[in-house]
């Protein structure tokens, strides 16, 4: 009921589904505008259902996580296909599907379209991410980048002199990829994980839904960080005094969104997911042997920030392309270490 005092609406709040309209149409945008789209990961043949949309502080979409689909109606008309609101991220932004996937220029009218709203920080696809494969030796002789003997031209990281020192007790390490498999040689150094893509309802069982070769990529990853040593089985870890934790973003196939690989690195660091129980154990190490070739996008990099603002160090993949690093996010973000490989 109003008290009878007249009420105002500031420019932020009333949409100006004209502007946005015309923005989305628009060749250019102004400076301003186009600071605020990152479309990097947007190529010729792209086909995009999936965005991430960040408000800016002191809006009631940032406050009010309900408020942002109504945003998102009152700019339908302008968007070349309607939007819905998905679920907020650890990193403030929203996931937002459209009801169709969208080519390469309807991509970038419909973020030219969403930047054109005042209350918006910026709009990026939410592009897949990969699993970075390597082959797997199962054998502790054939770990060649542990050791390093310079008379048999092996060249490691001389992780045998280290484990004179420590072999990493009280270490948790976060793998964030497509989860663990049971495995003898490592199952008493896994603690308690979680399945980011279950909230979507894409909860993965490894080989479920037949449409892909299972991957255990992230179990081998495991494995190299903290495979059980001196058993008598398989492999030692680098560090096999420390546990590892799975923060499973990706899917048997080895591929997933940038959405849920930001949850995981979130969730892992010991941040806030809306409906997810905090983790019991933050990692100081998180490992990405993921990404794909695009610029660093801005919610891997407010991720990877946030990761290490609580002391944990991001190790990534440099790409196994024999590329420059600079082309392959995470590994050009910033506060990352990216680790590549030499036959020499």
């Amino acid at each position: 009921m109003s008290d009878g005092a007249p009420t105002t609406a500031t420019a932020h709040d009333m949409p100006d589904v004209a502007a946005a309209a015309s923005a989305a149409r628009a060749s250019t945008v102004p400076l301003a505008l186009a600071r605020k789209i990152n479309a990097g990961s947007v190529k010729t043949d792209s086909k995009t259902d999936r965005f991430i949309i960040k408000y800016k502080d002191g809006t009631t979409e940032r406050s009010a996580a309900n408020a942002v689909q109504s945003r998102l109606d009152k700019y339908a008309s302008a968007l070349p296909a309607r939007a819905h609101r998905k679920r907020r991220m650890g990193v403030g932004a929203d996931v937002v599907t459209t009801e169709r996937k969208l080519n390469a220029d309807e991509t970038k009218a419909f973020m030219r379209a969403i930047a054109s709203d005042p209350n918006v920080e910026y709009v990026e696809p939410d592009s897949d991410m990969q699993a970075l494969m390597a082959p797997d030796d199962p054998d502790y002789r054939m770990q060649y980048y542990v050791r390093s003997n310079l008379l048999s031209d092996v060249v490691g990281i001389r992780a045998e002199g280290a484990w004179d020192i420590t072999l990493g007790q009280g270490s948790v390490i976060a793998v964030v990829h497509n989860g663990f498999t049971s495995h003898s040689d490592l199952n008493v150094n896994i603690l308690p994980g979680l399945d980011i893509g279950s909230r979507d309802g894409r909860g993965w069982n490894p080989g479920s839904d037949g449409s892909c070769q299972v991957s255990f990529h992230g179990t081998h990853v495991a494995g190299i960080a903290a495979a059980v040593a001196n058993n008598g089985i398989g492999i030692a870890g680098v560090a096999p005094g420390a546990k590892v934790e799975s923060a499973r973003a990706l899917s048997p196939c080895g591929t997933g969104p940038l959405s849920d690989v930001v949850d995981g690195i979130i969730w892992a660091a010991g941040g806030t997911l809306e409906g997810i129980p905090a983790n019991a154990n933050p990692a100081k190490v998180i490992n990405l042997s993921l990404g794909n070739w695009t610029p660093c996008s801005v919610t891997m990099q407010s991720a990877i920030d946030f990761a290490t603002s609580k002391g944990a160090v991001v190790v990534v993949a440099a790409g196994n392309k024999s590329i420059d690093v600079s082309s392959m996010q995470p590994a050009n973000c910033h506060n990352v270490i990216a680790v590549g490989g030499t036959d020499g």
